[in-house]
Parts: C-alpha cells; structure tokens; sequence
C-alpha cells in the first residue's frame, strides 16, 4: 500500500474521507499541522483563464486530463470547487495538471474538435448532466462502474463536487473513481 504525504492526507481530510494514521505518524507530523496543509490548500488564488480558439478552457489547455462538469471550476472560491481541488490533491494532481471545462450541451461539437489536437488522453466527466449529454441519458451510477470511451479517449465518470457538498456520502465513491483515474 502506498505512503500518502501529510499533504495529500489533509486533502482527503478536508474530502471528509476517513484518515487512518498509525501512532508514530501523529507524534511525527501532529494533526494540527496536517489540518494546517489543508487550509493552505483551500485558498488557492484563482485560476487564470486560458485562451483556447475553440473551447472556453480553465487551467492547462495543454494538459492530458479533462476534467469536464457544470459551472465546473477550479478557482477555490466555493464549496465545490474547493473540493474539486483537494481530490486532485490527494491523487497527486493540481489545477495546472489538468483543463477544466465548464460544460454546456452545445459544445458537445466543439469538444470532439478539440480532441482532434491530440492533447487529450484521459477524461474525466463530473455529474449527471454532462454524462447524460455525451453517453445518452444512461445514469451517472452505470457510468461510473467502468471506464467508458468517448471520442476514442479513455473517460471517467464520478459524482459533481457540488453534489458531494449536498450528498457528502458519495464522497468515497467519488474517491474510489479517482483512483482508477490515476492508475490508468
């Protein structure tokens, strides 16, 4: 089993995921420096926003994970995004590793050009909404039990971070769905 960092604990802290620590590591590194880490990582300055010629893109446009969801952001300014941050924390991921897109049923067009550049390798949609316009209307809880593909491009499904706010109990699910992402 993988050694997490006091970081990445925090962050799933902060996911409100259970974190077991052995005795030895509380005397190290004490609870409430870890939940130090977790408030530092909660008030990330906002994301700038990249120009991209087809697609209104957040974060890295360049990068080779597309996260794609509704009024999806990664600026630290909500709830939800400040979720969306610490889950990418915890797998080892930040706002500059991924392009984020705030997804809307008519750029479904625009999206399958933008997969035409070649950066893209793996996707990531978050909640129901876009699942259902980019798979046709099959739930998100069909969707998320196995990698799909679309446009040819290696894609995972999970719950909204907005969702997790008002449904924390998905929160482990979504956590179990990130860590396929990340040993893909």
């Amino acid at each position: 089993m993988a050694i997490l960092t006091e970081t990445q604990y925090a962050a799933l802290d902060a996911m409100g995921l259970p974190v077991w620590f052995k005795q030895d590591q509380l005397a190290k590194s004490g609870v409430e420096n870890i939940k130090a880490v977790a408030n530092e990582s909660a008030a990330i300055p906002a994301a700038d926003v990249a120009a991209d010629l087809v697609l209104p893109l957040l974060g890295n446009v360049d990068a080779p994970i597309l996260f794609i969801g509704e009024n999806l952001a990664v600026d630290g300014n909500t709830p939800s995004s400040r979720l969306l941050l610490a889950m990418l924390f915890a797998i080892g991921l930040g706002r500059d590793d991924i392009a984020v897109l705030s997804w809307q049923a008519d750029q479904l067009a625009l999206l399958k050009t933008h997969f035409e550049k070649g950066a893209v390798t793996q996707i990531v949609i978050l909640g129901e909404q876009a699942s259902q316009d980019c798979f046709a209307q099959q739930s998100i809880d069909s969707l998320r039990r196995q990698k799909q593909q679309f446009s040819n491009i290696d894609t995972w499904i999970s719950y909204h971070p907005a969702d997790l706010c008002l449904q924390p109990a998905n929160k482990a699910a979504a956590w179990q769905d990130l860590q396929k992402l990340r040993s893909a």
